[in-house]
């Protein structure tokens, strides 16, 4: 008797076991909410970035739904501040532009100034393959395996299983998206929230000619990015980041 007792009660302890695993991966899983942004994971509240030149620094705030409100951005010595109007399928900066959504995933942008439209692309799986800008030029995206692995034929990126909590926001400027703020903080809202780590990006320069950038990470507790190390051939830049 005693021993059948035993027997159930370790079998019970593996069945709590399986279940708190479960749950736990779970928890893992982003949750959205309506407005499709993710809410159950960290936000980024700060960006440094320190090149060659003075440190260019954005802070980013959040209102009560944890939607992006306000960005207060120094570059080149300038501050600016753009705050964030969010509506039924729109997202305002006051005097700026207006982006226009459909299933949680931004399809335009007008910018109201300068009159001209940056259009996005998505595939099946909600992931960015195209940017049309205006202002930018035109960009694809090529994803593998939840990767990004090539952005017009002038990027190609390799890697070696690095991953982060959250997201990489390196990605936002390097597919060429307009009004990449917004997208620091809501990378899903435009098909790029990305966990992997590029050990290396090979950068055609000329018709001949390639540069190499490879980075180093750094990783809080929680495992989200701290800092990037990008070094290449002609420059390097480290980005800091701050995580709440």
């Amino acid at each position: 008797m005693k021993t059948f007792r035993l027997i159930g009660m370790a079998l019970l302890a593996v069945m709590m076991c399986v279940n708190f695993v479960s749950c736990g991966d779970d928890d893992e899983e982003p949750i959205k909410n309506e407005d499709g942004i993710v809410t159950n994971e960290k936000k980024l509240v700060q960006i440094i970035r320190n090149g060659d030149r003075a440190d260019d620094i954005w802070d980013f705030f959040y209102d009560s739904k944890g939607r992006l409100s306000k960005v207060i951005y120094n570059i080149y010595n300038e501050t600016n501040i753009d705050e964030y109007i969010w509506g039924d399928n729109t997202i305002i900066v006051p005097n700026s532009h207006t982006g226009t959504l459909s299933n949680n995933l931004m399809r335009n942008i007008v910018f109201h100034k300068y009159e001209y439209i940056t259009k996005y692309e998505y595939n099946s799986s909600k992931q960015l393959t195209k940017v049309q800008s205006a202002d930018l030029g035109e960009y694809t995206i090529t994803w593998e395996n939840g990767k990004i692995v090539k952005i017009n034929d002038n990027y190609k990126f390799t890697y070696s299983g690095k991953t982060c909590k959250g997201y990489n926001p390196l990605f936002i400027e390097k597919c060429g998206i307009d009004e990449e703020d917004l997208f620091y903080a809501h990378p899903e809202l435009a098909g790029c929230r990305c966990t992997q780590l590029p050990d290396k990006q090979t950068d055609k320069r000329e018709a001949t000619e390639y540069e190499t950038m490879e980075y180093t990470y750094k990783f809080d507790n929680d495992g989200y990015l701290l800092s990037c190390h990008e070094k290449g051939d002609y420059e390097q830049c480290i980005y800091f980041f701050k995580w709440e």
